[in-house]
């Protein structure tokens, strides 16, 4: 699936499945019990650069086939990603590799994906609220560059790594603001790579959080 704008609708669940998928849409392919779905059973839905998606209640699971993941930035840079409630399951890669200008998640799970439950790459520091996730391969949640403010809704278990991985610079390019990070006790922060602020930023890291490091620099001032 690949389109300028992608738009699904408020009015009940949109599933993007494998078609040997029987519990959402019923036995489609009218085998019975002889096929089942697995990881990599299709590709992925599309969101690359210049396009937009807008997603409410939208499910993808059993995709990620090739290097993709469910939800795929396949080139450039995506304007945006809105996505309100649903999730990515069961990908044989990433759960959403997606690379934005803007994106905003909320009400989201990621779970049983191969490698990370989302990876996300946003040019404006990403806003993300009440995402659950379980039992991916890799990270729970994975913000690649430019990670912001973050809050105590996010959680997770049984993750190769469980927690928020977080790397780049803190805030990207909007410098002198104040950025806060709330308290996930059960779901750290895990800085990869050098993370940096810039010179005037603050970052608050709220009681109860846990930071776990690695040898990497942490918190330089750039």
């Amino acid at each position: 699936v690949d389109s300028p704008v992608l738009r699904t609708g408020t009015g009940g669940a949109v599933w993007f499945t494998s078609l040997k998928d029987d519990a959402v849409g019923g036995d489609t392919n009218g085998d019975g019990a002889a096929s089942s779905p697995a990881r990599g059973d299709w590709y992925a839905v599309f969101l690359n650069g210049g396009t937009r998606g807008e997603l409410t209640n939208t499910s993808l699971a059993y995709g990620g086939s090739g290097a993709s993941a469910n939800l795929w930035t396949y080139t450039g840079t995506a304007t945006s990603l809105v996505w309100n409630g649903g999730g990515a399951f069961n990908s044989v890669n990433d759960g959403a590799r997606v690379v934005a200008t803007t994106i905003s998640l909320s009400n989201i799970e990621a779970s049983g994906n191969a490698i990370d439950g989302l990876e996300l790459y946003p040019t404006i520091p990403a806003t993300i609220d009440q995402i659950l996730a379980n039992n991916n391969g890799g990270f729970g949640i994975r913000i690649m560059q430019n990670p912001g403010s973050l809050p105590g809704t996010l959680s997770g278990s049984g993750n190769g790594t469980n927690g928020i991985s977080v790397a780049g610079t803190i805030g990207g390019a909007q410098p002198d603001q104040k950025w806060a990070w709330g308290a996930n006790p059960t779901f750290p922060y895990v800085p990869e790579g050098a993370l940096t602020c810039n010179g005037l930023d603050t970052l608050e890291i709220a009681a109860g959080a846990i930071v776990n490091l690695t040898i990497a620099p942490w918190a330089a001032a750039a």
